[in-house]
């Protein structure tokens, strides 16, 4: 391997780098923003909410419940995803590499000694552990990026799920809904199909991200 190579090896390094940087950056911007959405629903969900709860039939205090905690669900799982993209991966190689500081602090005992080692290295081995590195790097980038398509995937849901959870006082205030039983039969009806469609959506998503995540490996 000549010198030119090597060079461009160092500059897609420089530049997955990069990338790494900007993707810890977006993790953090989807962990704050999870954050937020979570203590400003805490905090002003019973301002948002009618006066007259208690006029609210078990039904409805029931899906109003439901669809909140799987509101809050959802965004805690989307925290936990963003702060896994955010967690750094400092397990050993196999096989020690002279270019990543992991293995250089594991396999070596102090400075001179990782200089001697530097230094009986032969050019062409630089190369590869170079090229290795820069695979590991790009490899944990496609897992963050997974990360973080699945943290927006959960926080999507869950503002979904607390869009509607907030409307169904108000549906049924406003409509005057499950005030007889007719009026209950077909609510009730219309909602259990609404939450079997939702059923199927979410095994469709899990499926997906589980292929995703088969991919990755």
């Amino acid at each position: 391997m000549d010198k030119d190579k090597i060079d461009l090896i160092i500059k897609s390094l420089t530049r997955t780098d990069s990338y790494l940087n900007y993707a810890n950056t977006k993790s953090t911007i989807l962990l704050t923003l999870a954050s937020a959405i979570l203590t400003i629903v805490g905090v002003n969900l019973s301002k948002v909410l009618p006066e007259k709860l208690y006029e609210l039939s078990y039904l409805s205090l029931f899906f109003f419940m439901l669809f909140l905690v799987v509101g809050v669900l959802l965004n805690v799982a989307s925290i936990i995803k963003s702060l896994g993209s955010i967690a750094p991966f400092i397990k050993a190689s196999e096989k020690e590499n002279n270019f990543s500081f992991v293995d250089i602090v594991h396999y070596y005992k102090d400075g001179i000694d990782y200089f001697n080692k530097l230094s009986e290295t032969k050019y062409l081995d630089l190369g590869q552990q170079l090229a290795i590195l820069n695979y590991t790097l790009s490899n944990g980038l496609i897992k963050k990026y997974n990360g973080q398509k699945r943290s927006i995937l959960y926080l999507k849901l869950s503002l979904i799920s607390f869009f509607i959870s907030i409307s169904i006082p108000w549906v049924e205030l406003s409509f005057g809904l499950f005030k007889n039983e007719e009026n209950s039969v077909i609510v009730l009806s219309l909602i259990i199909i609404f939450l079997l469609l939702i059923i199927v959506f979410m095994v469709c998503v899990i499926y997906y991200l589980l292929l995703i995540g088969r991919k990755t490996k």
